[in-house]
């Protein structure tokens, strides 16, 4: 400060904030929402759906990077009070059944959401199955040969409560078999790795990541019942 001062001409006023290590630090801390939320934004503009859909993934990552070149109609159990070009908003408990949305859409997204669903974290009711009931509900919105991308958090299966479920990656896709979803991919990503991996054996790929602690698993689900 005091160098500042005898070089300073303009005499504005100073308050004091002390930052002492922004310096040591990178342009960017970049972290897995960064790269799902890249990676899934492209797979959806190669793919052009004619309705995308989103529930519960974050606005400010993976749905602005959709609403630059596309509409998306968004679903959320909380509130936005801002008016997004590109963005339909709707407020919406998944978990609760609702008719008008069957077979709305041949393409829908849930990254980093279904995890929450039901630990109350978000203000909704605490329910053990409501990830289930989210998993259905999410198939009934999506027509036949619809697809949805799904991330969670997978690895030694457990519950964080009540911020999020720690899935066994097999888990997820033994329960979306039931409503009629079909696993096409699937990718991981290790946290600090800064790579998204798509696997080429699913069941080893799965054992293996069973024993670790935490991995993002992403799953491309295509719907094959009406």
């Amino acid at each position: 400060l005091y160098n500042w001062k005898k070089i300073d001409k303009n005499n504005w006023p100073i308050e004091i904030i002390p930052r002492l290590n922004d310096f040591k630090s990178e342009a960017s801390d970049l972290g897995e929402y960064f790269f799902q939320d890249m990676f899934v934004a492209k797979k959806i503009l190669k793919k052009n759906p004619e309705k995308h859909i989103d529930i519960g993934s974050r606005i400010d990552g993976f749905v602005g990077h959709l609403a630059c070149f596309r509409e998306v109609e968004v679903f959320d159990i909380r509130k936005l009070n801002l008016k997004i070009k590109n963005v339909k908003f709707n407020r919406l408990d998944i978990t609760e059944k609702n008719h008008k949305f069957a077979n709305y859409s041949d393409s829908l997204s849930c990254l980093h959401t279904l995890e929450h669903i039901g630990l109350g974290r978000y203000g909704d009711k605490i329910n053990p199955d409501g990830w289930r009931t989210g998993l259905e509900n999410m198939s009934v919105f999506l027509k036949k040969s619809g697809i949805l991308w799904l991330s969670v958090p997978i690895g030694i299966q457990n519950i964080k409560f009540n911020s999020h479920r720690i899935f066994d990656p097999n888990t997820i896709v033994v329960e979306a078999k039931k409503y009629g979803l079909t696993l096409e991919e699937f990718y991981y990503y290790y946290p600090l790795s800064n790579k998204i991996i798509q696997s080429q054996n699913f069941q080893n790929d799965f054992i293996k990541i069973s024993k670790q602690k935490y991995c993002l698993g992403i799953y491309y689900f295509k719907k094959n019942i009406p």
